[in-house]
């Protein structure tokens, strides 16, 4: 099978391979499992704890598009494909406990409002914690503003639909969740999000940092002290290769982040785009992101195959 071109598999074939899932390894690459994660891991195995009675469902993924390539996706909301990630700044912050939050909704991607997808949600994991006790449904954010968000108002309006519509069950399991991550984790106390969150954005937002479209930004390195090339319009395919090689590494890197809105992931051509970005990548010893990069050009077309081939069973034959 492994010399048949994705057009000879079979249908069984085809879905098999469409399964397949990277390793947390693959994943994580030179960052642990983040401690406090594995250990919500274990709570889940009792029967008066599950994560997701506080709106989030664990499980490291590969990220998925469109997103930032440095992110590690570690929970998953259970709505419209949103998902809550480490962001790593490609592997500038040191340990995944360095690492912000990334609060990310790609069916909610829009070329002309960057922030739109791609919303920061805690400063390290354990505020996520934090968060997330306080507000058990994370897609209250979605389309919004954080730093003016009327909190206390959504707060208490999911809070009185779970009351009016969850069964018994469900409810005490919120509570016993809520009561055993009071005691099992020493949160941290945010007094008022909208401050919080103007905090967070601004913490982001300095000399060391390049100013990026998404408005998550990017850190430097601390021997970076050059301005990076941004590039503002689509190259062609050849020319961007020859871009990529000329141009500095920090500026590469303002580029992988900004790809999403520069170049759309519905074009015909993005599949390539991909490839030349893995390819850098690789020469670069970014072996963790250029991965994930192959992986997901392999299953775009697993997936194309796929498809061609369940049209091809359905159309008439003359």
């Amino acid at each position: 099978m492994g010399n048949q071109s994705d057009a000879q598999r079979s249908e069984v074939e085809l879905l098999t391979e469409m399964k397949k899932r990277m390793s947390i390894e693959e994943l994580l690459g030179k960052y642990q499992e983040h401690k406090g994660l594995s250990k919500l891991y274990l709570l889940n195995e009792r029967k008066d704890f599950d994560t997701e009675s506080i709106g989030f469902i664990l499980g490291y993924t590969k990220p998925y598009s469109p997103a930032p390539f440095d992110i590690i996706p570690f929970a998953r909301t259970g709505g419209d494909g949103c998902y809550f990630a480490f962001l790593t700044d490609f592997g500038r912050f040191v340990t995944i406990e360095d690492c912000p939050i990334l609060f990310v909704s790609p069916s909610d991607f829009d070329k002309n409002k960057p922030n739109q997808s791609n919303i920061l949600f805690a400063n390290n994991f354990d505020e996520f914690l934090a968060i997330m006790h306080t507000l058990t449904y994370a897609e209250i954010i979605r389309f919004q503003d954080l730093t003016v968000l009327d909190f206390e108002t959504k707060i208490k309006e999911v809070r009185q639909e779970r009351n009016e519509y969850d069964a018994e069950e469900s409810k005490a399991l919120l509570s016993s969740t809520l009561h055993i991550i009071e005691e099992e984790f020493d949160l941290s106390e945010i007094a008022n999000l909208n401050t919080y969150y103007t905090e967070l954005n601004s913490s982001r937002d300095g000399r060391q940092w390049i100013k990026l479209r998404d408005g998550i930004h990017l850190l430097k390195a601390e021997s970076e002290n050059e301005d990076p090339e941004i590039m503002s319009t689509k190259l062609p395919i050849e020319a961007l290769k020859e871009w990529l090689k000329k141009t500095s590494m920090i500026s590469r890197l303002a580029f992988y982040r900004d790809c999403p809105y520069i170049y759309s992931f519905s074009d015909d051509d993005y599949g390539d785009i991909l490839q030349i970005i893995a390819n850098q990548m690789a020469e670069d010893k970014m072996t963790r992101e250029a991965s994930i990069i192959e992986f997901e050009i392999k299953q775009n077309k697993l997936s194309k195959a796929y498809f061609n081939l369940r049209r091809s069973k359905m159309t008439p034959k003359n």
